[in-house]
């Protein structure tokens, strides 16, 4: 492929705005992705048209592997990566969609899986760790796609007696006004999402790229194999080029401070123009000669970066997005991901990308030592891409499996559902008779337990014999908490959830009323999980922080501790507490402050119970308690049996008793 020093260093300066994008430092460093797509179509293009000029052919085949020995390695590596890391930092609840979005990066079609998929696409508040997967799918399917338009351009050119140039320079011109104006027509039908990732509406920005490189393709060759020009002419030329290229990276420097991606005119002309401006940074740091425009784009770290801009793309968001669950933020996540992914990139190249891409064992600047045979480049293009399918397909579906314990986003049938709410109520225990006489010292109290599979775990494992707790009668519902209509969050469909909550009415307002007519002194009503998730309403995405949401969330809790409340039993609030990473618990906080707490003020028959201080250290979940290990060692949310016990013996049985106890002060037995 045509090598330029100059266009390393601009993809150097592409990958830094992306990186700083994503950190939060420039607002419109994603242009930075636009000027890698103009320099991938320049590029390929220049190599296509010089074979098919020069040969009259295209070997399509040795096109093919050579991408693939150049990008088959380093994404092999990231998704594996980026899968044992979710395991060891992510809440698991999100493993089935990120299996999704790692066989979709696999695949190459990263983009329209994030395009149709709002709620876990390009600009959610939970985006996925191979969100940045969607640009490298739609430069693959260019590069599948285009070599095969060239060979035609080029078949009509050698029939026409017309420069290959001239064909595939008009074909990428139509191209290009064809994908700038279709996204243009739809910007307003079409959410961002779908505009900013679909092919069809991105593919302008490399044809932008390749039809520069037919523009110049008769300027690539020097001028000491012969060119006509006069001096004075390609003196003037390579001015004109570098005063081009100082203003293209002027304006580039400028759009990244100042656009946003939400800036309605990029979806309506926008994204075309910074693709022109990008090819006048190409044209500066292809003809510029030794002008300052190429001087600076040439510079040694600009070029060291550049080379290896494929891998900081690629390691650096799934870095960054470790870091973030593990509670970094600002300026350390911003640190520890540069100073992560530059290790990470520089080792990648060295060790992993130049030794596949040369066919050799050795890392470069060493003496090269073929694999095998006649044909190290077959046999190691082979070798890569059978590894890359059996490695990354193997790890990505071994490693996201989850184990079938309830979880936020898996439902019970309907079957079970309506068998577990329509059993019998429990019976009083014979050491006590009907309600507590006001006054009287406070019994084990008798405990009813309704609301979602994080209610479930603990009353599935609730043990006997505790001392503050006569009966426990479990009616929570796996997947069915205090919304009962509406639509569910895409992930929770994609996770084996029916669409809707509309089948969990029935069920929770037939637990709820068998498990009162068992008389209990408390109810704990344990929500959360699902209220946490963002949803669609109306057209919109409500979520947590959404003011309305807050609204509808605590009316909806009213209602239901008015029914809960009803006998007499006290309600106890479940706040979930020190959730898996830092979404989570962001979540979690708005849910506990702004829902429970609240109505915890504004009602005497609720009480908040809240186990921070004993199942937390910090932000972190406590995974060290004595003869238990890690008491939600799944997913950070579910009790496992051992972890519910302790937990009811150690304070959640005194908890609920004291609760009860707090109504009508009076003598406890025992404490």
């Amino acid at each position: 492929m045509p090598h330029w020093p100059a266009l390393d260093g601009l993809r150097g300066l592409a990958v830094m705005a992306v990186m700083a994008y994503h950190l939060g430092h420039l607002s419109g460093g994603f242009l930075g992705v636009d000027l890698f797509f103009v320099l991938s179509g320049f590029l390929i293009t220049s190599l296509l048209v010089r074979e098919g000029d020069d040969r009259g052919r295209i070997d399509l085949r040795r096109f093919w592997v050579r991408r693939a020995r150049r990008l088959l390695p380093a994404l092999a590596a990231t998704l594996v990566a980026v899968v044992v890391a979710a395991r060891l930092f992510l809440d698991h609840g999100r493993l089935p969609s990120l299996r999704t979005d790692a066989l979709a990066t696999a695949a190459y079609i990263a983009n329209w899986r994030f395009a149709t998929q709002p709620q876990a696409g390009y600009f959610s508040a939970d985006p996925s760790p191979l969100r940045h997967t969607w640009s490298l799918a739609i430069e693959e399917q260019y590069y599948l796609l285009w070599p095969l338009i060239v060979l035609g351009a080029v078949i009509v050119a050698r029939r026409r007696g017309t420069a290959v140039a001239t064909v595939v320079g008009a074909v990428a011109a139509i191209g290009a006004v064809a994908s700038a104006g279709w996204m243009a027509s739809r910007a307003g039908a079409w959410d961002i999402d779908r505009l900013y990732l679909g092919t069809d509406t991105r593919v302008a920005a490399p044809l932008v790229g390749a039809l520069l490189a037919c523009v110049l393709h008769r300027r690539r060759r020097r001028p000491a194999s012969g060119l006509t020009a006069s001096a004075h002419d390609s003196d003037l030329f390579s001015l004109t080029a570098t005063i081009v290229g100082g203003l293209a990276l002027g304006a580039l420097s400028v759009a990244v401070v100042v656009v946003s991606a939400t800036d309605g005119w990029l979806y309506r002309g926008g994204f075309v123009l910074a693709a022109a401006v990008g090819a006048g940074a190409v044209v500066g740091g292809v003809l510029g000669g030794e002008g300052p425009v190429g001087r600076l784009l040439a510079l040694a770290p600009l070029r060291w970066v550049g080379e290896r801009s494929y891998g900081l793309y690629l390691y650096s968001w799934p870095i960054q997005i470790m870091g973030r669950a593990q509670g970094l933020d600002r300026i350390g996540l911003s640190l520890v991901t540069v100073g992560i992914s530059v290790a990470v990139a520089a080792a990648s190249f060295r060790w992993l990308e130049m030794p596949v891409r040369r066919g050799t064992l050795s890392a470069p600047g060493q003496r090269p030592a073929k694999i095998s045979g006649r044909r190290p480049e077959g046999l190691v293009a082979r070798t890569a891409v059978a590894a890359f399918v059996v490695v990354v397909i193997g790890a990505v579906v071994i490693g996201t499996v989850t184990r079938a314990r309830p979880d936020p986003l898996a439902v019970r049938t309907d079957e079970q559902l309506q068998r577990n709410a329509l059993r019998p109520a429990v019976t009083v225990p014979s050491t006590t008779s009907g309600r507590r006489t006001p006054g009287a010292p406070v019994s084990p109290v008798r405990v009813l337990i309704v609301g979602d599979s994080i209610g479930y775990t603990l009353g599935e494992y609730a043990p006997g014999g505790l001392p503050d707790v006569a009966a426990v009668d479990s009616r929570a519902l796996p997947g069915c908490s205090l919304l009962v209509s509406g639509t569910r969050p895409d992930a929770a469909v994609e996770a084996g959830s029916p669409e809707t909550y509309d089948d969990c009415e029935q069920p929770v307002a037939d637990a709820d009323r068998l498990g009162l007519d068992g008389q209990p002194d408390v109810v704990l009503l344990v929500t959360g999980a699902w209220e946490r998730s963002d949803h669609e309403r109306g057209g919109d995405t409500v979520g947590p922080g959404d003011e309305g949401w807050t609204t509808d969330i605590q009316a909806l809790l009213d209602e239901r501790i008015d029914r809960l409340s009803a006998t007499g039993a006290r309600v106890a609030l479940w706040a979930d507490p020190c959730g898996a990473d830092s979404e989570v618990r962001r979540r979690q906080e708005w849910f506990n402050e702004e829902v429970l707490r609240p109505v915890d003020d504004q009602r005497d028959e609720a009480f908040v119970v809240d186990a921070t201080d004993v199942v937390c250290a910090g932000a972190e979940a406590r995974a060290d308690i004595d003869d238990v290990g890690d008491p939600r060692p799944d997913d950070g949310q579910h009790w496992s049996e051992e972890g519910a016990a302790w937990l009811w013996r150690s304070w959640l049985g005194p908890e609920l008793r004291r609760g009860v106890a707090e109504s009508d002060p009076g003598p406890v037995d025992g404490g």
